[in-house]
């Protein structure tokens, strides 16, 4: 087996499963360190997942004469010396929370369920685990009282204290995020590292493929996520790491995104093929044509090579549950684009049927305007625009049933379509998280803002800062967009049933 020297060298290379032999070797030895400061076995592992964290972040800083134990001993020490700091600042007591249990909330307690901010304490609490979570959802946003909180989840009184002490110091960071835009590194586990091939870190050091310029072809056309290439019959479509927001590109790209489209895309074509034809060729690189060989490294798992078709300037949105611009003029009309629907929904609700909703195809720094069924057909006939609206439900329906036993819902999507030679085809993407708004089904209650697996996280954060949703868009702190790409990166492994990484 390599010594430490030998593999602290080839992490500082880039090798990831050297670091990986290294956190396991050294794994009990920091753990032993920071357990004598932290004396909590419930943190200490989050203080140990922060030290390796920072020694892989810092290896390029390492020197060679000191021994690597030594200089992980430093870190972990210094990692557990912050902790117990800020727990002094942040920490409220299991004895103070017991005391003031049964009486009226404190401060903290009565500015966490202001009714302005109970938004913002959903989002935070996406970040929590699954039992800590529901307990802190019943207390602060329920009212739920230590008495039932006890009988619900079996716990006792002490037990109810501690889980809502680390509940509250986690939220309290990730609040100070929402509330002043204060970058806060993500939650990554030891698990995550070991078995997701350091996703995280991957995520952070991950180089952001935001345009391309191909060795011996020129752009044909730069959309606000995918650059096209002609090549004649056919196309090349490169999905760049690009992000865009009501309408608008965003100054930053988030890490692994395009491949993901790519993936995602790739097998939603292959999954529905059987209800209609699509033009993908292939995303094997080495099937391309030479002229793109040169740039083989750039194409691998972000591009496709499709046949080139007549496309139709309508974005085709097929809605099972009512969110989005779609209740915003429920909640005014009664109407979603003109069509009059049931009264009494809630927002979030489950549609008593789908739903087709078309919209103008807008050139890139305009927004898409919806348009009633009439006037689609008055702008593509009506028999085209009858084909198309039964292929959209028939599309969604089939991903509806595969993504809910994948643990997700579809709560709505966008389709685009072209002819070849007078045949309907499906282009573009289909059911990524670009176009498309999945929900955690075991999250998912009606009427209640469910967390998303899009980019939703990007628009909430966007609207959180006021942005006017005209260009320039600002610049996206590092935490969305690593929380982005995690959402990403967790849509791909639901859906696909294998990890992109």
């Amino acid at each position: 087996m390599a010594n430490d020297k030998v593999l602290v060298s080839r992490a500082q290379s880039g090798d990831e499963e050297a670091f990986a032999h290294l956190m396991r070797a050294h794994y009990a030895f920091v753990y032993a360190i920071v357990i004598e400061i932290v004396n909590n076995p419930h943190d200490t592992e989050e203080v140990v997942q922060d030290t390796f964290l920072n020694a892989y972040r810092g290896l390029a800083q390492y020197e060679e004469q000191t021994k690597f134990r030594s200089w992980l001993a430093t870190i972990a020490r210094n990692r557990a010396l912050n902790w117990l700091r800020e727990q002094k600042m942040e920490t409220v007591s299991i004895n103070e929370v017991e005391e003031h249990a049964l009486q009226t909330p404190n401060t903290l307690d009565d500015q966490l369920i202001r009714d302005e901010q109970r938004e913002l304490i959903r989002r935070a609490m996406e970040t929590l685990s699954q039992k800590d979570r529901e307990i802190a959802r019943s207390y602060y946003l329920d009212g739920a009282s230590y008495d039932e909180l006890t009988r619900t989840h079996g716990l006792s009184y002490k037990a109810i204290s501690f889980r809502l002490s680390r509940a509250k110091r986690r939220l309290a960071k990730r609040l100070q995020y929402l509330l002043t835009g204060l970058s806060v590194p993500p939650a990554t586990t030891l698990k995550q590292i070991y078995s997701g091939g350091f996703t995280a870190m991957k995520i952070g050091t991950a180089p952001k493929i935001t345009e391309t310029n191909l060795t011996n072809l020129d752009l044909a056309n730069r959309g606000k996520v995918r650059d096209l290439y002609d090549l004649g019959e056919e196309l090349l479509i490169i999905s760049t790491d690009r992000i865009s927001a009501f309408d608008v590109v965003l100054p930053n790209g988030i890490p692994y995104k395009g491949k993901i489209l790519t993936g995602l895309s790739e097998f939603w074509f292959n999954y529905t093929k059987s209800i209609v034809d699509n033009h993908i060729i292939t995303t094997d690189v080495s099937q391309y044509p030479d002229v793109l060989q040169a740039d083989a490294e750039v194409l691998k798992g972000r591009s496709m090579l499709v046949r080139k078709a007549n496309r139709i300037d309508i974005e085709c949105v097929v809605r099972g549950y009512i969110a989005g611009s779609a209740w915003s003029e429920y909640k005014q009309d009664g109407t979603v684009c003109g069509e009059k629907l049931p009264a009494g929904l809630t927002e979030w609700e489950r549609l008593p049927e789908l739903i087709f909703t078309p919209a103008t195809k807008a050139e890139q720094g305009e927004h898409d305007e919806n348009i009633s069924i009439a006037e689609m057909e008055a702008e593509i006939g009506k028999e085209l625009s009858e084909k198309i609206i039964q292929t959209s439900f028939a599309l969604f329906e089939a991903a509806s049933e595969h993504a809910e036993k994948s643990g997700i819902i579809l709560c709505d999507t966008k389709f685009e379509f072209g002819q070849i030679d007078g045949q309907l085809i499906l282009i573009d993407e289909v059911f990524t998280p670009d176009s498309s708004r999945f929900w955690p089904k075991d999250e998912y209650k009606p009427g209640s803002s469910p967390p998303s697996f899009d980019k939703q996280y990007v628009r909430d954060y966007l609207s959180d800062v006021g942005w006017n949703k005209e260009p320039p868009a600002p610049e996206l702190p590092a935490e969305v967009i690593s929380q982005t790409s995690e959402k990403y990166l967790e849509t791909y492994r639901l859906i696909v049933g294998q990890e992109l990484l």
